[in-house]
């Protein structure tokens, strides 16, 4: 038992001593320590093991970031080639551009120049050319109410010989119009009629042309464009603006040299009839007046986009495009008086009005004012209808301003007075063959045209730019 016990308390010893020995106490901070860095290790495996798991994820996106790269490259690369392309395209382009501009400016310059030998055409103004139109016929009926729709003496009304002038013209003569010489209305509305009749033929044939290039050869050239005019009216319209252009210097010469003529041709189927040089001049001096109007409201006509032409052709008398002519000046006379006989006018030298039997005196008393009296076999036209040719924007039988015809009753009451007048004996051989003429034919259209007369431009309120020197 002792023994067992000293044995206990030697090991006992044994191992106070070995705890007490440094080595044994520095191994144990070893074993503590390396226990603490146990745990350390573990603490890092187990972030090692993350920062793997976060390098492997790192690694995919950087692969993935790769390839992305790769694509964006060959697609940038792809954009680089087609930027190339490109460049090469509109440096090609730039240089066609060059080379279209440069031709542009040829085909412009050159096309300026064409250009300069059109004038630039007016548009047509409906409403103000049936107002210039109107006027002009107007003041045409002017002149011949104060010349020719008054009493004339009977000097001059018995002098047969004078009055051959205006019966021989082509227009009186073809139209077979009674002429009967006394003062009564119908006698007065015969003379007007036949001014105005042979004054619009003239101004037709001379002034009222489309271009005054060809002067008075230039009816060919006339008859083409109005042709032209029904078929393709744009080219129309620029063959004139063409012609219009040329030669205005010209133009401006021969519209004179037509004014003139016009002057002249009426002048020589009317003075004589006139009894003193002071009225002849005055006439003279009204019909230049009223021609250059014409002529400066045609020229200005000939510049618009649309072709307008004095129209006869054909007359309706049922067409509203056609109105009898009225002369105001000539109211009906007092139911005891025939005519006026105290003889005053351009015309006059004192005298009566000749002797006319009592029917003739009841037919002079008509009036006329309605359309209505133009339904006969045929119309005698003293001034035309004016009408745009081949116009879409208006009608075919809507002229731009209408024509004027003397109506049936004037015309009967004319060659009634005839009658009476040539079994009085007072009509020469002429008047009497003419006066038989007339009753055996039927009334023929005469060719037509516009005057005027008032000293103002037609132009000078409206008109703008019009082409003057056509």
């Amino acid at each position: 038992m002792s023994s067992s016990n000293n044995h206990a308390e030697n090991v006992a010893a044994l191992l106070n001593n070995v705890l007490a020995n440094p080595s044994v106490k520095h191994l144990s901070d070893i074993l503590a320590e390396n226990g603490s860095l146990q745990k350390n290790i573990e603490r890092l495996k187990d972030a090692n093991d993350v920062n793997q798991d976060r390098n492997a994820e790192l690694r995919a996106k950087l692969n993935s970031l790769r390839d992305q790269y790769s694509d964006k490259k060959a697609e940038l690369e792809d954009h680089l080639k087609k930027k190339l392309a490109l460049d090469r395209e509109v440096a090609e382009a730039r240089k066609k551009l060059k080379s279209a501009t440069e031709e542009l400016d040829a085909k412009k310059r050159e096309l300026e120049g064409l250009e300069g030998f059109a004038i630039k055409l007016i548009p047509l103004s409906p409403e103000d050319i049936a107002s210039w139109l109107n006027n002009l016929f107007l003041k045409a009926r002017k002149v011949a109410e104060a010349y020719f729709g008054v009493d004339f003496s009977s000097t001059i009304l018995e002098d047969h010989s004078i009055w051959s002038w205006i019966k021989d013209h082509e227009t009186v003569r073809r139209a077979i119009l009674p002429l009967p010489l006394s003062n009564t209305p119908p006698a007065k509305q015969m003379r007007m009629a036949a001014f105005l009749a042979i004054l619009s033929v003239e101004l037709s044939e001379k002034l009222f042309q489309p271009t005054y290039l060809l002067g008075e050869d230039g009816r060919p050239l006339s008859d083409l464009l109005s042709g032209l005019a029904e078929k393709d009216p744009r080219r129309e319209a620029y063959l004139r603006s063409v012609l219009l252009a040329t030669a205005p210097d010209d133009h401006r010469l021969t519209a004179q040299k037509y004014v003139q003529s016009v002057v002249n041709t009426v002048m020589s189927c009317f003075k004589d009839v006139l009894s003193s040089a002071e009225q002849r001049d005055k006439l003279s001096d009204a019909l230049t007046d009223l021609c250059s109007q014409a002529s400066e409201l045609w020229q200005h006509m000939q510049a618009l986009d649309k072709k307008i032409e004095p129209d006869v052709a054909d007359p309706d008398p049922n067409d509203p495009d056609w109105n009898p002519v009225v002369f105001p000046s000539l109211s009906p006379p007092p139911k005891n008086q025939a005519g006026n006989r105290n003889g005053s006018g351009p015309g006059s030298g004192g005298g009566d009005n000749g002797p006319i039997n009592k029917k003739t005196a009841a037919q002079a008393k008509l009036q006329v004012d309605t359309s209505a009296d133009l339904m006969i076999s045929g119309i005698i036209v003293v001034w035309p209808r004016f009408r745009v040719v081949d116009s879409p924007d208006i009608d075919e039988h809507d002229a731009l301003a209408p024509g004027y015809a003397l109506a049936q009753s004037t015309v009967l009451a004319a060659k009634d007075e005839e009658k009476a007048l040539l079994s009085s004996g007072r009509l020469s051989g002429r008047q009497k063959h003419n006066s038989r003429k007339s009753r055996g034919m039927s009334m023929t259209v005469t060719n037509g045209a516009e005057g005027s007369s008032d000293s103002r431009s037609f132009l000078s309120s409206k008109a703008g730019g019009g082409q003057k020197g056509a």
